[in-house]
């Protein structure tokens, strides 16, 4: 035998005597010996959970959610059952870190679970039919109302985001900001401008398999840099059914977008009339009118008083 597998072996004959120990006295000073020893195996178990380091919550939060649950796996483990502690104690670690994630989340595991519900069934459908679905079409296909339907578009369009939140140390140690990490659009390397090009062109595809009506509102929002309230008025709508369009319109993007699963390229390649043929019809005038190749909407001009002066009063004396 190997000097490695003798040290081995004796390390784990000392941990089998310590949870002997542990489970006939519940020594403190036991406990804390087996949460060192095993306490390696919390980041691995967290780096395999596909998190970020910069996400919402620190790396090393994350880290001492998972002491929490190694600590309640040390607590709650049970020899006789059969089952290695590694695995056990890897369930507990995963589910505290899962539990402070959640407790994080403002919209709750329902509203995440609908909303990316919804963003598949988008992309089922869309490949399916060679459009895009109605929403009475992606409701039926998640088992939701319509009214349901419409709060999983507000909740999709739900987040926050802080410039001062420390995303992660440079090689000085230093700990930088999101607002630190903003990409120089000046500077953009070769590669950057490949792929914004690559970007521009599958989100260029992506509007084109939108409604006329999602495409006239996103060029007033974004394009002609209207608000809702005159967004809702050009269109001669409510302003809660633009910002409800608006909604459905940009979770339609994220899923045309995304990484496709299973499309051929003929239900890519659809041609762009299949899209009418579930849309709400705008009036024939407002869409003659929207669709009329104009400028750029400037604002009024400012009033002065020297292009057209107010009759003054002439006051008589005495």
């Amino acid at each position: 035998m190997t000097p490695n597998k003798t040290n081995d072996s004796d390390t784990y004959s000392k941990i089998d005597l310590l949870w002997q120990q542990f489970k006939e006295n519940r020594v403190p000073e036991i406990r804390e010996k087996l949460i060192l020893f095993y306490a390696p195996m919390i980041r691995k178990v967290v780096s395999r959970m596909g998190l970020h380091p910069d996400g919402a919550i620190d790396w090393d939060d994350l880290l001492n959610y998972g002491i929490f649950g190694l600590m309640d796996a040390v607590d709650r483990f049970e020899p006789e059952r059969g089952i290695t502690f590694e695995t056990f104690a890897s369930l507990r670690v995963r589910g505290a870190v899962l539990d402070a994630l959640r407790q994080q989340d403002p919209l709750g595991r329902l509203a995440r679970r609908r909303v990316r519900s919804a963003k598949e069934a988008i992309q089922q459908l869309s490949a399916e039919f060679g459009r895009t679905p109605t929403d009475q079409q992606v409701a039926e296909a998640i088992g939701l109302t319509e009214e349901q339907y419409k709060q999983v578009l507000q909740d999709s369009s739900f987040m926050i985001l802080s410039l001062d939140q420390p995303t992660y140390d440079n090689d000085d140690g230093h700990a930088l900001n999101l607002a630190e990490t903003l990409e120089d659009t000046g500077a953009a390397s070769v590669m950057d401008q490949v792929e914004e090009e690559e970007m521009r062109e599958r989100l260029s595809q992506s509007l084109q398999k939108l409604s006329r009506r999602e495409q006239i509102l996103l060029s007033l929002y974004y394009t002609e840099g209207l608000t809702m309230r005159e967004v809702a008025d050009v269109m001669e709508i409510s302003q809660t059914r633009v910002c409800q369009i608006h909604a459905r319109a940009i979770l339609t993007l994220k899923a045309l977008m995304a990484p496709p699963r299973e499309q051929t390229a003929e239900t890519v390649s659809t041609r762009r009339e299949q899209l009418l043929d579930d849309t709400e019809p705008l009036p024939q005038s407002m869409e003659d009118r929207l669709l009329q190749p104009k400028g750029r909407r400037r604002p009024r001009p400012a009033y002065h008083w020297s292009e057209n002066p107010a009759p003054t009063r002439r006051l008589d004396s005495g």
